[in-house]
C-alpha cells in the first residue's frame, strides 16, 4: 500500500475526510490493489478522475495486468478506458450480453453514416451487407467488415467513412426498440 501511496502521490498523513474527490478515487483503487487478489472487479473505477489522472490510472491497470497474474474485469460507461485497458469485450444490455469480441478484432470494421436513411426495402445492399445498422438523428449509422471499404468508398451514399470505434459497436449492437 505504501508503495501505491506514493505512485498515486497520495498524502499518508492527511485525513481521509481532507481528501478531493479524485484522491478519493485513487484511495479506492489503492486498497483494491494493495489486496493482491488474482481478479480485481472495477465499476466505473475512473469516474471522478480528471483527463491526466484518468490516463495515468488505465497505465496502472496496464502494468498490473502484464507485471503478474491479474485479471481486471472493468465495467465503465467510459469507451476510452475500456478501449485503452482492456483486451476482451462484452456489451450487455438488460442483463444480457448482447455481443462479445476481442478489442484487436475492432480494427477489422469501418464505421460508415448516411445523411438520409433509407427504408429497410429501399436500401442499397448492392454496395455491401453492414453487421450493424442504428440511427442516430436523421442519420443511419452503419458498421461494415474492413473489407468491404473500397465498395463503401465508391458509392455516393455515405456522408462519412471512418474507423470504427468501440462506441460504435456498442450502439450498433444494441437491440433495436
Amino acid at each position: 500500500a505504501a508503495e501505491w501511496l506514493k505512485k498515486f502521490d497520495l498524502p499518508p498523513k492527511q485525513k481521509v475526510k481532507e481528501y478531493s474527490k479524485g484522491m478519493k478515487v485513487k484511495l479506492s483503487i489503492l486498497i483494491a490493489i494493495s489486496h493482491q487478489a488474482d481478479l480485481l472487479l472495477l465499476d466505473e473505477p475512473t469516474s471522478g478522475l480528471d483527463p491526466d489522472t484518468r490516463f495515468e490510472m488505465q497505465d496502472h491497470f496496464r502494468d498490473l495486468v502484464s507485471s503478474r497474474e491479474v485479471c481486471i474485469l472493468l465495467s465503465s460507461h467510459l469507451f476510452e478506458d475500456i478501449e485503452n485497458v482492456t483486451k476482451d469485450v462484452k456489451i450487455i444490455s438488460k442483463g444480457k450480453i448482447t455481443h462479445e469480441f476481442a478489442l484487436q478484432d475492432l480494427d477489422g470494421y469501418v464505421y460508415a453514416e448516411a445523411d438520409n436513411p433509407l427504408s429497410p426495402d429501399q436500401s442499397n445492399t448492392s454496395v455491401a451487407t453492414p453487421v450493424f445498422t442504428w440511427e442516430k438523428g436523421s442519420s443511419e449509422c452503419l458498421l461494415f467488415k474492413k473489407e468491404d471499404i473500397k465498395l463503401l468508398k465508391d458509392s455516393n451514399e455515405y456522408i462519412g467513412i471512418r474507423k470504427a470505434r468501440l462506441e460504435d459497436m456498442y450502439f450498433g449492437s444494441q437491440p433495436m426498440k
